[in-house]
């Protein structure tokens, strides 16, 4: 109403596309950042406070300081980096803490989704506008410190668990092995030696104890 009401009915259109471009321009940089970070904790942290302040310059300003271009491209464009966080970032960190059940964790989201737009679309004609914003800033408050702390669960339960280290026993195994194998091929050797040659075999029954 605010852009209607102090621009023109007109200029709707175009805040929407500008909330829908600024949205795409930072979806890249979002995925490389978070494929350098290997994490999207961080982003979907900070595009809870691109909404938080959207909401909080909407409740600090009146609609007739809040009706000039300037300002409303600038909160259109914080909002569109704030929602491209959960087109993109968002669900991704779903696919990374759920990889085995992804089905059911893209399920909850859709789920979520639908509860969270129900409440709005009812906040919105039961109560006033600053309660809405009001709301607006306590999800996206508690939003950027749900994720930190859904990273720091998911990277604690995914590390691997202290465990002895055995390399230092495992080469003195394989040493041993080798060895006791090496016997075993040397007394075949005697052996075969031994059977093969008539005249060893006389040596040693001549020099044997017995004969003595």
């Amino acid at each position: 109403s605010v852009v209607s009401d102090q621009l023109s009915p007109y200029a709707v259109g175009y805040i929407a596309a500008i909330v829908v471009f600024s949205a795409a321009v930072v979806a890249l940089p979002y995925s490389r950042l978070g494929a350098f970070l290997n994490t999207q904790a961080p982003i979907v942290a900070f595009g809870s406070l691109c909404i938080l302040l959207f909401a909080l310059i909407n409740l600090l300003f009146s609609p007739a300081q809040l009706g000039t271009w300037p300002l409303i491209i600038a909160l259109a464009f914080v909002f569109g980096v704030g929602r491209s966080t959960w087109e993109g970032s968002f669900k991704a960190t779903f696919a990374d803490y759920f990889p085995n059940d992804t089905k059911a964790a893209f399920a909850n989201v859709q789920l979520q989704m639908g509860i969270a737009t129900a409440l709005g679309f009812i906040l919105d004609i039961v109560t006033s506008p600053t309660v809405v914003g009001l709301c607006v800033i306590l999800c996206s408050f508690i939003a950027f410190f749900a994720q930190l702390l859904a990273q720091y669960l998911h990277h604690h339960r995914s590390s691997p668990p202290n465990t002895v280290n055995t390399q230092d026993e495992t080469p003195m195994h394989e040493n041993e092995i080798t060895v006791r194998s090496h016997e075993k091929d040397s007394e075949k050797d005697i052996k075969c030696q031994t059977s093969a040659s008539p005249d060893t075999a006389s040596e040693l029954r001549t020099f044997s104890p017995s004969s003595a």
